[in-house]
Formats: structure tokens, C-alpha cells, sequence
């Protein structure tokens, strides 16, 4: 999904963790593996010289234990 707004990349992050599954394993009923994996890829550009430049962030959550 294509964001210009920092409102909107959290509304995706917000509507992602809503959508994220859980669930018990067979070796502990509260250990989790419910994992998350959010990538942000970043591109900006300078209006004075037209220089662009990129970059990206990984958000992992290795939830359980």
C-alpha cells in the first residue's frame, strides 16, 4: 500500500495487529506464535535538486517463548 501520511501508515499497523491470529501451542497453552512482520519501504526526494533517496525499515514481533 502506497502512504503519504504518517496517520495512514498507522492505520495500516493498527488494522494489521486487528487482523493478527493467536493461538496456543500443544507444548504451553500460553505461549503464543503468533508472529508479526511490518516493512516499510521509504523513498524521499529533495524539491531543491531532485536528489531521491531510499531506505526501508522491518518491524518484527517474535512474540512467544
Amino acid at each position: 500500500m502506497e502512504v503519504s501520511e504518517v496517520e495512514e501508515v498507522l492505520a495500516y499497523m493498527k488494522e494489521a495487529m486487528i487482523n493478527r491470529k493467536k493461538a496456543a501451542t500443544n507444548m504451553n497453552e500460553r505461549s503464543s506464535r503468533s508472529h508479526l512482520i511490518i516493512t516499510l519501504r521509504l523513498e524521499g526526494f529533495s524539491e531543491k535538486n531532485d536528489d531521491k533517496r531510499f531506505g526501508s525499515l522491518v518491524f518484527v514481533d517474535l512474540a512467544g517463548s
